[in-house]
Parts: C-alpha cells; sequence; structure tokens
C-alpha cells in the first residue's frame, strides 16, 4: 500500500438564511443574558488554583454533604452547609446544559471547518486558473499579484495551490 494522501471527501453545506442567523444569534443572546448570574471569568491563576471535582467526585462530594449535615459539630463556624448545598445544586443544574453547549460547539467548530475549507479550496482553484490565464487578460496578472500577497506573508516560497 502507498502512502499517498487521500482526497478528502468534499462536504458542502448550504449557507444559512438570514431568517436562521437572526432566530440563532437571539436564542444565543438568550443564553448569554439567562446565564449572567453565573458569569465569573476566571483568571489564568484561578483557574489553575480551583479544586477539581468532576463525574468521578460525585459521589465523594455527595457524602461530604451528608456527613455535614448529620455531623455539623465538626465543622468551623465559617463552613456554610447552605453555601455546599447551592455549590452541588448548581453543578448538577450545568451538567446537562454542559453537554448542550458543547453539542453546539462540535456543530459550529464542524460547519465552520468545513465552510472555511471550502471556501480556500475554491479561492485556490481560481487563483490557479487566474495565474494560468493572466497572460490573456489584460489586468489579470495584477490581480494575481495582490492574490499571491497571501503567501508571501507566510513564507517567500512559491504558493502551492494544493496546499492551503
Amino acid at each position: 500500500m502507498s502512502a499517498t494522501r487521500s482526497h478528502p471527501m468534499k462536504i458542502t453545506l448550504p449557507p444559512l438564511t438570514p431568517e436562521q442567523v437572526t432566530a440563532i444569534a437571539q436564542a444565543l443572546d438568550v443564553v448569554i443574558s439567562q446565564s449572567q448570574s453565573i458569569k465569573h471569568v476566571l483568571t489564568p491563576g484561578e483557574r489553575r488554583n480551583m479544586v477539581k471535582g468532576g463525574d468521578k467526585s460525585q459521589p465523594f462530594i455527595a457524602k461530604a454533604l451528608e456527613v455535614s449535615k448529620s455531623y455539623p459539630d465538626i465543622l468551623k463556624r465559617s463552613f456554610s452547609v447552605e453555601e455546599m448545598e447551592n455549590a452541588i445544586t448548581l453543578a448538577h443544574q450545568l451538567a446537562p446544559l454542559m453537554i448542550k453547549i458543547e453539542q453546539i460547539n462540535a456543530i459550529y467548530n464542524d460547519a465552520d471547518l468545513i465552510a472555511d475549507s471550502n471556501a480556500m479550496k475554491n479561492a485556490l482553484e481560481v487563483y490557479k486558473s487566474a495565474q494560468d490565464e493572466a497572460a490573456n487578460y489584460p489586468g489579470l496578472e495584477e490581480e494575481v499579484r495582490d492574490m499571491g500577497k497571501r503567501f508571501h506573508r507566510e513564507s517567500q516560497q512559491q504558493p502551492n495551490p494544493n496546499n492551503g
């Protein structure tokens, strides 16, 4: 078997309608608006210093809550069982929402990658055709030079239209 590069299958997606774009943007605005009460942008330091929980820690957290309620005298006066319950409730509320957000993120990341790839493949095809025909059309050589600037910024090598 040869180690040649396989050509990816062409995937074409239709553009969204203006109505779809508006409806999606409005729905996301509602999500953002409804999320303001839980909004806190962590600094990198805060993010690093967060104690990690996760799915595997849920039984431990539940048992700790049970112990805190059964033996309140073992805790410091400053410890708030209510605050712990609120954190647990929020974590349980966020879990299914995070799944939906991850699904939305996957949809839009893939669609963006497909659209950008298709746009670039098409642009490279136009560029190659323009290069091949530049001598036959007045003004086209200048257009080719202008388009070629995209490749000169990244490297001084001749652009390879087959390698975006």
